[in-house]
C-alpha cells in the first residue's frame, strides 16, 4: 500500500511540475517597436511574432516607403507599385512576386485583425531597405533606400565634374532669365517707348530661355529624391519660374518686388549648394573657386564684382 501511495504521489508531483498553474499567466511579451529612418512608428495592429519571425503591418510601412498599395478582396491579393516596381503578394502563400521575380517568404503573409502582416525580412527584399532586429529591445529598425542613397550616392555624384557642369548651366540660364526680365522691366515694358516689348513677347522669350536648360533641369529632377536640399531648391526654382511669368503679365511695383525677393532666395539656395563643393576654409562664405563666388562677389578670397544684390530689380 505504501508503495502504491508513493507512486501516486510521484505522479501527482510530476503533473504539477509539467502543467502551468491555473490563473498564473505567462510573462507578457515585450511590445515590438518599429523605427523608420530614425522615427518611431505606431501601428494597429501592432507587430507580432509568429514561429520565431517578426511580422509587421504591410500597408503603412510600404506606403511610407513610397509604394502604392491596393487590395483585391476576391483573390486576397495585395498589389504594390511604384513607377519602376510592381509587387504581388497573396495571403497564406509562401511566394511573392516583384516585377515577376519570385521571392520566397520565411512566413506567408497573413491577416491579423483584417490587416496584411508580412515578415520584416520581406520589407528589405521588396523595397531595397536595410532592415535589422534588436532582440534585446524588441525593435525593428528600417533604413529606407532613400535615406541610404542620400548618404552615399549623392555624395559620390557631387564629386564629379559632370554634376557641377550641369548645375552651372542651370544656374547660368537662371541668371540670363533674370537679366532678360530686368532689362524688360526697366527699359522695355512701357508702351510707346522706342524699345517697347509687349508682355506676351517677353513671356515667350522667358519660356524659351528656361526651355534651353530643360535637359539640366530634368537631370536634377531625377535626383531630387536622393537629396533634400536639392529637392527644396528645385521647388523654389519651379516657384520662381511661375513668378517670372506671372510678373510679366501683371507688371507692377508689387509684382516686381515679389519676383526679386523670390529670385534672391533662390540665388541664396543655389549658392549654398555650391558650398558643398567649395567649402570656405574659414567657415565663412563660398570658396573662391565657386562660380557663385566669382559672379556674386561673395568676398573673402574671391574676386567678383562685389556689388550684386538679387533683391534689387534694377541691377
Amino acid at each position: 500500500m505504501k508503495r502504491l501511495f508513493r507512486a501516486m504521489l510521484a505522479v501527482a508531483l510530476a503533473a504539477t511540475i509539467a502543467l502551468p498553474s491555473v490563473g498564473m499567466p505567462a510573462e507578457a511579451a515585450k511590445p515590438i517597436s518599429v523605427l523608420i529612418d530614425g522615427v518611431r512608428q505606431t501601428y494597429d495592429p501592432a507587430p507580432v511574432v509568429v514561429k520565431g519571425r517578426t511580422l509587421v503591418p504591410m500597408r503603412p510601412i510600404f506606403e511610407q516607403l513610397g509604394m502604392i498599395i491596393e487590395w483585391d478582396d476576391k483573390t486576397r491579393t495585395v498589389r504594390g507599385y511604384t513607377m519602376s516596381d510592381d509587387l504581388k503578394l497573396t495571403i497564406d502563400s509562401k511566394w511573392a512576386f516583384l516585377n515577376d521575380r519570385a521571392i520566397a517568404l520565411d512566413v506567408p503573409a497573413q491577416l491579423v485583425k483584417g490587416r496584411t502582416m508580412v515578415a520584416i525580412r520581406f520589407v528589405g527584399e521588396a523595397l531595397g531597405a536595410q532592415v535589422s532586429w534588436n532582440e534585446a529591445t524588441s525593435t525593428v529598425t528600417i533604413k529606407s533606400a532613400h535615406s541610404m542613397a542620400e548618404g552615399g550616392y549623392m555624395r559620390d555624384l557631387m564629386k564629379t565634374d559632370d554634376f557641377w557642369t550641369r548645375y552651372g548651366e542651370l544656374e547660368f540660364n537662371l541668371r540670363e532669365a533674370h537679366a532678360m526680365y530686368s532689362d524688360w522691366a526697366v527699359d522695355q515694358s512701357t508702351p510707346g517707348t522706342p524699345d517697347y516689348v509687349p508682355s506676351g513677347v517677353i513671356r515667350q522669350r522667358l519660356l524659351d530661355k528656361f526651355q534651353e536648360a530643360d535637359a539640366e533641369y530634368s537631370y536634377f529632377k531625377a535626383l531630387e529624391a536622393y537629396d533634400q536640399d536639392l529637392q527644396f531648391l528645385l521647388e523654389r526654382y519651379d516657384q520662381v519660374l511661375n513668378v517670372f511669368l506671372f510678373a510679366v503679365g501683371n507688371d507692377s511695383t508689387e509684382t516686381r518686388g515679389m519676383l526679386f525677393r523670390a529670385y534672391g532666395e533662390l540665388s541664396d539656395l543655389m549658392a549654398a549648394m555650391y558650398q558643398r563643393r567649395y567649402p570656405a576654409g574659414d567657415g565663412g562664405s563660398y570658396g573662391c573657386d565657386s562660380p557663385f563666388c566669382w559672379y556674386y562677389g561673395s568676398g573673402g578670397n574671391g574676386g567678383g564684382a562685389g556689388n550684386y544684390d538679387p533683391y534689387d530689380p534694377f541691377i
